[in-house]
């Protein structure tokens, strides 16, 4: 039986149906994890250590050339989550909050219901809910879980067909009507990033991890953050080391 043509994004595609590392028994990832990074929503800690040049947060916002994505794990107090950043990653924070007339300006933009107790990323977490975004990633998930489970337990081959057609369709229309609100986050995004880097009142704090800003591989901000944020002298030097090693390649 024929089926019709898949047309998820490349990269979906590529992860879901061609890499058996991804929807295999026994692979090294969480598979709730696994069918909530196939959104391209979320940006998990690395495995490949060799590749790691930072050192993130749980909540923060990250942009990059892959679009937005949000930090799933740890505080940086609790180890933080490791990752490989590109150069020029934007970040937004979930520790800095916003003063009352960035407050008023983003309501009067977005009307996201913003408050003076709401952090970068916490405002962002609300056009999420509001646009409807949050809802259909979560839909994603679930279909992306079936299609998972379809690949492993369904041993006919036309059924397989049949289900594997149905639940890539609806994952097509997903990413659809994702794209438009993808990209009125990215104007979020921008605005709140602007504002964010502006507050900012010392040099040194624009490269810091936990107030966001730009990545940078020249000079050394996950130090200043360590003093800043109170991350133990060891994790600081740990990650220092790491960086100059990853520097040296």
């Amino acid at each position: 039986m024929k089926t019709k043509k898949i047309i998820i994004p490349k990269e979906i595609f590529e992860k879901t149906f061609l890499k058996d590392s991804y929807f295999k028994e026994g692979g090294t990832k969480d598979r709730k994890e696994l069918h909530k990074a196939l959104t391209g929503e979320y940006m998990f800690e690395n495995e490949d250590k060799q590749a790691v040049n930072a050192e993130i947060e749980k909540n923060e916002y990250l942009f990059d050339s892959q679009g937005i994505r949000k930090a799933e794990g740890n505080t940086h107090e609790n180890g933080g989550i490791e990752v490989s950043l590109e150069e020029n990653t934007r970040i937004i924070s979930d520790h800095l909050k916003l003063s009352a007339k960035e407050v008023k300006k983003v309501n009067d933009l977005y009307d996201l219901g913003a408050k003076t107790s709401d952090t970068y990323a916490k405002v962002l977490d609300k056009f999420g809910r509001k646009s409807g975004l949050d809802k259909i990633n979560k839909e994603l998930e679930e279909y992306i879980a079936k299609l998972d489970k379809q690949q492993k337990e369904t041993k006919d081959e036309t059924t397989l067909a049949l289900n594997t057609e149905y639940l890539t369709e609806e994952i097509n229309e997903e990413f659809k009507e994702k794209a438009p609100l993808e990209k009125e986050r990215e104007t979020v995004f921008n605005s709140l990033f602007e504002m964010q880097e502006a507050s900012k009142t010392a040099e040194k704090d624009k490269n810091s991890f936990q107030t966001g800003g730009t990545m940078t591989y020249n000079g050394d901000p996950v130090i200043e953050m360590g003093k800043k944020y109170n991350i133990s002298p060891e994790r600081a030097k740990e990650i220092r080391k790491k960086m100059i090693e990853m520097s040296s390649l």
